[in-house]
C-alpha cells in the first residue's frame, strides 16, 4: 500500500465534483457537474495537465505518425506523376486504334 500513497488520483487534482441531475423523457440524466471541494490544481492547470497527457498518449500510441504524414506528400506526388506518364503512354499506344 505504500506505493499507492504516492499516487495522485484525478479527483485529488481536480477536486470533488457531484452531478446535478435532470429528467429527460422520464429518465434521470446528468446535466452538469458542480465542484463540491476544490482540488490541488486550478481549472486552467488541470486542463493543461490533461491536454499534455492526452497529447503524450497520442504520440506514444503512434510515434511514426509525423514521419508517415510527411512522407505522404511525396507518395501522392509520385502517384500523380505516374498517372500523367501512364496517360501519355496510353495515348501514344492507342493513337492508331482510334
Amino acid at each position: 500500500m505504500a506505493f499507492r500513497q504516492g499516487l495522485f488520483r484525478s479527483w485529488q487534482l481536480q477536486g470533488q465534483q457531484e452531478p446535478v441531475y435532470k429528467t429527460v423523457d422520464g429518465q434521470k440524466v446528468i446535466d452538469r457537474l458542480v465542484l463540491r471541494e476544490p482540488g490541488k490544481l486550478s481549472e486552467q492547470e488541470f486542463d493543461r495537465l490533461v491536454n499534455d497527457l492526452v497529447n503524450f498518449l497520442i504520440y506514444v500510441g503512434e510515434p511514426v505518425k509525423l514521419e508517415r504524414e510527411s512522407m505522404g506528400k511525396y507518395v501522392l506526388f509520385f502517384i500523380s506523376m505516374f498517372l500523367v506518364i501512364a496517360y501519355l503512354l496510353k495515348k501514344e499506344y492507342w493513337q492508331d486504334v482510334h
